[in-house]
């Protein structure tokens, strides 16, 4: 009865031991089963990149060039199109209010025709995956027109007089 049960005992941690493999094999393949269909949309994406560069290689004139990237900007939206179809979406962020949410400002400038404040040009486009952002746009932000600044500026070199303290003052003279 007791080499019996070691029997038993032996054979349900076979079986455990083959179900735990299973279902971890079926957990794989249930989170790999939603790429799929992604990949197979981004497959035909990569098939006319590599077109694209091919035809670059092997031409030389300004008509392939402009051919070329004309295909490129194709590739490019036919991307954001399968991108988007899984819930990514590029937002543009000219002449928009900067929203520190939204934006990561990378630099300031004077610009007469946009409100200060406001978005001169983008750097590098945001992006929204199902309406949250899932990446910042890197924007310069306008500090509104030139003429409206307040310049306070310290010409050292004209001055009779600074305002500043004297920073570094020269050590007493020696006693002898």
């Amino acid at each position: 009865q007791l080499e019996e049960a070691r029997q038993k005992l032996h054979r349900l941690a076979a079986d455990f031991d083959n179900f735990r493999k299973r279902t971890h094999r079926e957990k794989e393949d249930i989170q790999a089963r939603p790429l799929r269909p992604f990949l197979l949309e981004l497959l035909p994406v990569i098939d006319d990149w590599e077109r694209a560069l091919n035809h670059m290689e092997q031409s030389s004139d300004e008509a392939s060039a402009a051919t070329a990237l004309l295909g490129f900007r194709m590739i490019r939206d036919r991307l954001l199109t399968v991108l988007g179809s899984v819930g990514l979406e590029r937002f543009d962020s000219v002449g928009e209010r900067f929203t520190p949410r939204r934006h990561d400002a990378v630099d300031r400038t004077f610009d007469e025709q946009v409100d200060p404040g406001h978005i001169v040009r983008e750097m590098a486009p945001g992006y929204l995956y199902h309406d949250e952002v899932l990446r910042p746009a890197r924007v310069v932000v306008s500090r509104g027109s030139e003429k409206d600044r307040i310049l306070i500026e310290f010409d050292i070199e004209d001055a009779d007089e600074t305002t500043e303290p004297d920073l570094v003052s020269p050590l007493p003279p020696e006693a002898d």
